[in-house]
Formats: C-alpha cells, sequence, structure tokens
C-alpha cells in the first residue's frame, strides 16, 4: 500500500490499482479540515460508530437521489458489517441499490482500512420500526403508528416533525405528540385500492 498527500486530500492506492485513485481522492475531498486526517497521519486507528458513518456517507446518498434512512455498523471475527437503508418517495430497486453499493464500497475499504467488508443495502420495507427521530421528517405524508408511553397506540399520517415534536393527521384532526413520549412507532402499511 502506498500513501499520498496531494494537494491537502488524501489518496490511498492499493495494489497499484490506480483506477481507484479518483473515487478515494473525492472521498477523502469530503474530510478536508476533519480530524480524520490528522488521525490517519499520526497511524492511530480510526474507531467508527453508526452515527460516524451515517454523517459520512449522508451527503453521497442524498447525491444519488436517495435519502438514508439508517446505517449499521459492527465488526464480528475481523468481518467489518455495514447496513445502508434508503428511501425514496419513488421506490428503491435493485439498480439503485447496486449503485449505492458500488459508490460506498471502495470508500469503506479506504476507511476502514480493510476488503474484508460486508455491506448491506436495502429499503426500509413495509412496516419499518423507527429507530431514530429524524426517520420521521424522512416518511412524511407516510401513515405510521405511534405508541405514546402510558396511553395506548395512534395511528395517522405524519404530518410535519421538528425537534421536539410530532404533528399527525388522525381521522382529519391533527394531533400533536411530544417526540419525548414515543415509546414505540412503526410504519403502517395499508393497501390502497384505487
Amino acid at each position: 500500500m502506498t500513501f499520498l498527500d496531494v494537494h491537502g486530500t488524501f489518496c490511498l492506492t492499493v495494489y497499484g490499482q490506480a483506477a481507484r485513485v479518483v473515487q478515494r481522492l473525492f472521498f477523502f475531498d469530503l474530510f478536508k479540515g476533519s480530524d480524520f486526517k490528522q488521525l490517519w497521519k499520526e497511524g492511530i486507528p480510526v474507531q467508527y460508530t453508526p452515527e460516524d458513518l451515517y454523517d459520512q456517507v449522508m451527503p453521497i446518498i442524498q447525491g444519488i437521489g436517495f435519502s438514508l434512512v439508517d446505517c449499521t455498523y459492527g465488526v464480528v471475527k475481523g468481518t467489518h458489517h455495514i447496513g445502508i437503508v434508503l428511501f425514496s418517495p419513488d421506490g428503491v430497486g435493485t439498480d439503485g441499490c447496486a449503485k449505492v453499493y458500488q459508490t460506498l464500497l471502495p470508500r469503506f475499504e479506504v476507511m476502514l482500512d480493510t476488503r474484508d467488508i460486508h455491506l448491506e443495502v436495502g429499503s426500509p420495507g413495509l412496516d419499518r420500526k423507527i429507530r431514530h427521530p429524524r426517520e420521521y421528517g424522512i416518511f412524511t405524508g407516510k401513515k405510521v403508528r405511534v405508541y405514546i408511553s402510558g396511553q395506548d397506540w395512534v395511528s395517522g399520517i405524519i404530518e410535519k416533525v421538528n425537534e421536539e415534536e410530532l404533528i399527525l393527521q388522525v381521522n382529519d384532526q391533527k394531533q400533536t405528540i411530544k417526540l419525548s413520549s414515543i415509546g414505540k412507532a412503526q410504519l403502517e402499511f395499508t393497501w390502497e385500492v384505487k
């Protein structure tokens, strides 16, 4: 492996495969001025959390035309397992998943300094459990079931969300729910007859 510093961006060529140089130059351009470059220079292994990966790949995925719903990351027996969940109002097909996979895999190989990566890219599914408040914004206009702590389940269409509240359209009325009072939530799929 060789390591180059080119005009403030990093380039890593693996086994002389210069074809990946352009992708890597683009990838490291995203980290200009970040602590990532300093850690790499000092030879300190960089530890990532799913939130770190989410923040780093979100602009790339948005550039491809999708919303990043979730990013999971873990290491099992030396293999880095990464899960990417995408959403688009027009749907997520196999071509879109393949495009994101082909775009992200070389970037993860550089970030994690390994080729032992298991990357899964998929759609959220019809009845996804909502794991993070940011997902309400992504699924605006979709039907959701929300369990309010100490009360019961409420079903409605997501109208709006901010840092503190979720506004649902429930039976032709707006219901405001504090995000802190939500115990569980999931998308609710209904068959629509046209």
